[in-house]
């Protein structure tokens, strides 16, 4: 109970800070948000000062810097706790109004965050295991950080390869145009 308390509190103060970084704020969202399947969790955040306001602001965040899905996923994530934690009547008023994410890419998106929250999960569950004596809860808490950081890395390592390839596709831009259109004035000479 008194590390349920701890957590929350910790995770709050990643969210809640408006100064803080959007990526910071995006993974102690997410992290809470598996956290709130446990009735500790869900009844620390409850209890916690400036909780409620903090979900209430996420809920209509909007160009982080992240990108839109990721901050779609901010709004969801934030109108669930809140749902969860002080029930749908508090959610709904001032409810924002939330466009539904571009097609393109969203799917593929949707699935590794689905992984990404279904890995969480597991690993907060184990976190919770009241069976777990110290060293063990050390344990799990470090393999959970460890593939927190994992998963980090990988993003941000096929962000650096999309960008590179975008980048390169731009370059050729110029060249590629120009050719299509030497030929086809070639055919129309010709034509």
């Amino acid at each position: 109970p008194q590390e349920a308390s701890a957590a929350v509190l910790l995770l709050l103060s990643g969210f809640a800070e408006p100064q803080a970084p959007a990526r910071r704020r995006l993974k102690a969202l997410t992290i809470m948000h598996e956290l709130v399947y446990d009735k500790r969790a869900a009844a620390e955040l409850q209890a916690a000062p400036g909780a409620r306001a903090a979900l209430h602001e996420l809920r209509i965040i909007r160009n982080t810097g992240l990108g839109e899905a990721a901050d779609e996923h901010i709004r969801m994530f934030a109108t669930e706790l809140e749902i969860r934690c002080f029930g749908q009547a508090a959610a709904l008023v001032g409810a924002p109004s939330v466009p539904k994410p571009a097609q393109r890419g969203a799917g593929q998106a949707s699935d590794i965050l689905l992984g990404l929250n279904q890995s969480i999960h597991t690993s907060v569950q184990a976190l919770l295991s009241p069976a777990l004596v110290p060293d063990q809860l050390q344990r799990r808490r470090d393999e959970a950080l460890g593939l927190l950081r994992d998963v980090t890395s990988t993003v941000q390592a096929n962000v650096a390869a999309a960008r590179a390839v975008v980048s390169q596709n731009l370059a050729a831009a110029p060249a590629v145009a120009a050719a299509s259109l030497s030929t086809a004035q070639e055919a129309i000479a010709t034509g």
